[in-house]
């Protein structure tokens, strides 16, 4: 360390104003604590000269006690952060009295008796100051400086040392709040990403085998796990359901929801899986949702039976966005309305309305959530049905193309913005059997 006494004493106001920006310059490159500690050391001597330094720190101590956190006589550097075993506390003498002053102080004339725990620290020192730290208007810290020489320091010294010690104790403060909060959403990200990886295996691995239907799905969340959600699952009579939900919100909460409306829904077709219609899947789904999310939340869905046989789809659209239909032969896609009820959540005893549709060889629907139709690009632009019927209306593409190209088109239209909301897509083909 650079004794005060190899300093020059005629530091010109131009090379002291120098070496203050190189001094504040590096400073503000610390994202550690303690290295911004040391980094104010290395050139603190451009701003208050000193032989020796310690500080100390009277938090979490009784009345009559301070630990010293640094020492500059050290022979090993010690991290008060990491290593806080390994710093001493002292229950008497001068230290103790310097801390719990509370005030600036300079001595001129340093006297240490031999037996004062501060005797060690002080050895060959004439001067000392010290400046009080503050933490929410108690001064539980203390800085000392200490000089070789006599009568080292004046008043404007004493002033300067008590104003940049608090202000770099008010920086080092907020660097380890910082450094808490890194760690915090570096533990909450990999939980997550766990949360994450939990709700994808909720999803369905493959699409359903269904004779006469091609499937092909997308799924993604604009945070780790997300409030989308679907499903398919198949009824003892040869009935095929298919499912596409929206949890309000997005993140862990909404993942949470997810989590229950995957329990809740399966619990009554394992009950009654061969006579489950919509309307009963979709009740029992509410009340569950009804007594056990906040009331904040809610969860619109679209819920569907479909009979290889003869063609027909039973539905319910609990406030959801209507799929949307391009029938065979035609080339404009249309939403299938039916009649909606309200979202799952908000409401018990719950109305249920349920729908039929008969579908034809050729027809084709896309369930969608709204973070695929409401994603906006940087002219504040909609995406829209209207984008969306654009890709429907080309015959050509199977199930699995017009995915991808729905999802290119997503891209293309908002390239330098991740998604704001979840997005789910489900495209459906209808055909005849012998084709599947």
């Amino acid at each position: 360390m650079t004794l005060a006494s190899e300093l020059p004493r005629d530091l010109t106001p131009a090379r002291r104003l120098r070496e203050y920006v190189r001094t504040v310059r590096e400073l503000s490159r610390a994202r550690d604590p303690n290295e911004l500690i040391l980094s104010y050391r290395r050139r603190s001597q451009f701003i208050v000269p000193s032989t020796h330094a310690l500080s100390l720190s009277r938090r979490d101590l009784p009345r009559g006690k301070v630990r010293i956190t640094r020492c500059t006589r050290w022979r090993e550097p010690v991290n008060p952060w990491q290593e806080p075993e390994k710093l001493p506390v002292i229950d008497r003498g001068m230290l103790v009295r310097i801390a719990e002053a509370g005030r600036p102080i300079k001595i001129d004339r340093l006297e240490v008796p031999p037996d004062d725990p501060f005797a060690a620290y002080a050895e060959g020192m004439r001067s000392l100051l010290a400046a009080p730290g503050f933490h929410e208007g108690e001064p539980l810290y203390t800085t000392i400086l200490l000089h070789e020489r006599e009568a080292a320091y004046t008043l404007d010294d004493l002033a300067t040392f008590v104003l940049t010690t608090n202000l770099i104790g008010r920086a080092t403060s907020e660097l380890v709040v910082a450094q808490q909060l890194r760690q915090a959403y570096a533990r909450l990200h990999r939980e997550f990403e766990t949360i994450g990886q939990i709700q994808r295996h909720m999803l369905p691995a493959a699409p359903p085998r269904i004779p006469g239907v091609t499937i092909a799905t997308f799924h993604e969340t604009a945070e780790q796990a997300g409030g989308d959600y679907y499903d398919f699952f198949e009824l003892a009579d040869g009935r095929f359901g298919i499912m596409i939900a929206d949890v309000s919100g997005h993140g862990a909460a909404a993942a949470v929801v997810v989590a229950m409306l995957h329990a809740f829904m399966r619990a009554p077709l394992r009950a009654c899986p061969g006579a489950t219609s919509p309307a009963e899947i979709v009740r029992e789904l509410n009340r569950e949702l009804h007594r056990s999310i906040p009331l904040h939340q809610f969860v619109t869905a679209f819920l569907a039976t479909y009979d290889p046989r003869s063609r027909i789809i039973h539905y319910v659209n609990a406030g959801h966005n209507p799929p949307r239909l391009l029938p065979a032969g035609q080339s404009e896609p249309v939403p299938l309305i039916g009649r909606s009820t309200l979202p799952l959540a908000i409401e018990e005893p719950y109305q249920v309305i349920e729908n039929t549709l008969q579908v034809r060889p050729q027809d084709r629907l896309l369930l969608y959530t709204d973070g695929v139709t409401e994603s906006f690009n940087e002219q504040r632009e909609i995406f829209g049905t209207q984008r969306l019927d654009a890709l429907l209306r080309d015959a050509g593409a199977d199930p699995q193309t017009l995915i991808e190209r729905i999802v290119a088109a997503l891209r293309a239209f908002s390239p330098d913005r991740p998604p704001a909301d979840d997005r789910t897509l489900i495209a459906i083909e209808f055909h005849d059997a012998t084709q599947s």
